[in-house]
C-alpha cells in the first residue's frame, strides 16, 4: 500500500486505519505479529517516525501489544477505552467505531439564549449576542459516555433551529453551511461531575471526568462554535503525539 498524497489526513493517521481495515477484515487476528517499523516505513513509503506515531496509537487503544526483545502482536482483545486525540478533528462517532463500539447521540435542548463574556468573547460577539445552544448526550453501546454543550453564533446559524439534527455537527457544517473546518483550540481539566452529569452517567455520587473546552475554527480562522464536553474518566483516554525541535533531539 502507497500513502495518498492527496488524502487531507496525516499520513500516520492513513496507515492507522489501514491497520483498522486489516482487523476488521481479519487480514489481522489476535496474537499475529505486526512487521518491525523499518519493514512498514518500506511499504508504505514513508519515514520510521511516522510509522512510529501510527502504532503508538495502536499501543495506547490496547489494539496491539509491544514485547520488549520479540516485537509487537495484535492484542488479544480491545479494552474498550474510548481515545479522544487531540491531534485531530474528529467526531465523537469516529472515537467510538475506531473502538469497535456503537455510537448514538440524544439531543436534550436546542434553544436560543443571550451569551455571557465566557461564551461571547471565544465567539468575537459584540453587538448581537444572541447564540445558539445545542446540549447532547452521547452514547457508546446504549452507556452514557459524553456530555456535550454546544454554542454558536445565532445570525449565521439560526437556520440550525429547524434542521434535523441526527447526522451530527460535522456534516451539517460542510454540507448546509459549506464550512471547512481547520483546527481548535482545546484546554482540558479534571472535574467532579456535577447533579445533573452524575445523573446523565448513572452514578451513585459525583465521580471523576474530563472537561474539556474548545473552540472550533473554520480554514479563513473564524470561530465557529464554543463547546464544553464532559467525558467520562473510566471510559476515556485522550492522546496527542508531540515532537522535539530537531536541533534539541539530536542534543538530548
Amino acid at each position: 500500500m502507497k500513502i495518498r498524497s492527496k488524502n487531507t489526513q496525516p499520513k500516520y493517521i492513513q496507515i492507522y486505519h489501514w491497520f483498522q481495515e486489516q482487523l476488521q477484515a481479519g487480514t489481522l487476528k489476535t496474537g499475529d505479529q505486526i512487521p518491525t517499523e523499518n519493514a512498514l516505513a518500506r511499504q508504505f513509503d514513508v519515514t520510521r517516525m511516522t510509522v512510529r506515531k501510527a502504532l503508538h496509537r495502536l499501543v495506547v487503544e490496547g489494539i496491539i501489544i509491544r514485547t520488549r526483545g520479540k516485537g509487537s502482536f495484535v492484542a488479544a482483545e480491545n479494552n474498550k477505552n474510548f481515545i479522544f486525540s487531540l491531534n485531530t478533528i474528529s467526531g465523537f462517532f469516529s472515537d467510538i467505531r475506531r473502538s469497535g463500539s456503537q455510537p448514538a447521540f440524544r439531543v436534550d435542548k436546542v434553544e436560543t439564549i443571550q451569551a455571557d463574556a465566557k461564551i461571547a468573547g471565544p465567539l468575537q460577539l459584540s453587538n448581537d449576542l444572541r447564540v445558539i445552544y445545542i446540549l447532547r448526550t452521547f452514547f457508546a453501546d446504549e452507556e452514557p459516555a459524553l456530555i456535550q454543550g454546544t454554542y454558536l453564533p445565532y445570525e449565521p446559524f439560526k437556520s440550525l433551529l429547524d434542521m434535523d439534527l441526527s447526522k451530527g455537527m460535522y456534516p451539517i457544517y460542510r454540507e448546509k453551511f459549506n464550512l471547512r473546518l481547520h483546527h481548535a483550540d482545546q484546554t482540558f481539566t479534571a472535574v467532579l461531575s456535577n447533579p445533573f452529569e452524575t445523573q446523565t452517567f448513572g452514578f451513585d455520587s459525583p465521580q471523576p471526568c474530563i472537561f474539556l473546552e474548545w473552540v472550533l475554527y473554520d480554514d479563513i480562522n473564524r470561530p465557529i462554535e464554543v463547546c464544553y464536553c464532559t467525558y467520562r474518566s473510566d471510559k476515556y483516554k485522550f492522546n496527542v503525539v508531540s515532537s522535539l525541535p530537531v536541533q534539541l533531539s539530536m542534543t538530548t
